[in-house]
C-alpha cells in the first residue's frame, strides 16, 4: 500500500502532537473545505503506516484531513514510512512555511527544539534552506520574556530581538511601548 493514494475515513488518520504548525485558524479551514466541496482533494496528504489501532498519523496536510473531517468526506492519502523524526520535522517546518507562513511562535518553537536536540543554527540553516541570521533570530526569541511572547505574532522578528535587547536595559519601558502599541501598528524601527 506504500505509495499508492488511498482513500480513509478520516476518523482513522490522526494529526501529529509533535507537528512544526501549531496555530491553524479556523477561517483558513472553513475555505479549504468549501475548495474541496465544489473541486475535489486535489493533493492527498502524507500518513504514516497504519499503527497497532489501524490509525494513520499524519505527516503532512493537517489542514486538508481537518477540512475533510468537517464536511464529512474521506480523505486522499499516501502512506510513507517516517524514517527519521527528525527529517520528519524540518520537511514539515519547510512545507508549511512554503505553503503558508508559520507563526513566529511555530518558527521560534521548531528552531529552539532543533537547537535543544543539538542540531546548531548553521546546520539548521543549510537543512531548511533558512538564513542562519533570520534562524538565530527566532532562536534568541525561545527566552523572551512572556510579555513579547504575547505580542510575537503581531511583531516583526527583528522587531520583537530589538524588544528583548530594550527589555534587557528597561523592562517597564519597554512593556509601556508594547502596551500602547495597537496591534498591527509595529515596526522594526520603531521596535528599535
Amino acid at each position: 500500500q506504500q505509495g499508492r493514494v488511498l482513500t480513509l475515513d478520516p476518523r482513522r488518520v490522526y494529526p501529529d502532537p509533535d507537528n512544526v504548525r501549531r496555530a491553524i485558524d479556523q477561517s483558513e479551514i472553513d475555505a479549504l473545505a468549501e475548495t474541496i466541496s465544489a473541486r475535489g482533494q486535489l493533493q492527498p496528504i502524507i500518513v504514516d503506516p497504519a499503527d497497532e489501532d489501524d490509525r494513520y498519523r499524519i505527516q503532512f496536510g493537517e489542514r486538508r484531513w481537518r477540512a475533510c473531517m468537517q464536511i464529512g468526506r474521506d480523505v486522499r492519502a499516501i502512506i510513507r514510512e517516517h524514517g527519521d523524526p527528525a527529517q520528519v520535522r524540518i520537511d514539515q517546518f519547510i512545507e508549511n512555511d512554503q505553503r503558508e507562513q508559520l507563526s513566529v511562535r511555530d518558527m521560534v518553537a521548531f528552531v529552539a527544539a532543533q537547537v535543544a536536540s543539538g542540531q546548531s543554527i548553521a546546520d539548521l540553516a543549510r537543512a531548511t534552506g533558512r538564513e542562519r541570521a533570520r534562524l538565530s533570530r527566532l532562536h534568541a526569541l525561545s527566552s523572551a520574556p512572556d510579555f513579547i511572547v504575547d505580542r510575537l505574532d503581531d511583531l516583526p522578528v527583528r522587531g520583537a530581538v530589538a524588544l528583548m535587547k530594550a527589555a534587557a536595559r528597561n523592562e517597564a519601558a519597554a512593556r509601556v511601548y508594547l502596551d500602547g502599541a495597537p496591534l498591527g501598528t509595529l515596526t522594526v524601527a520603531g521596535c528599535e
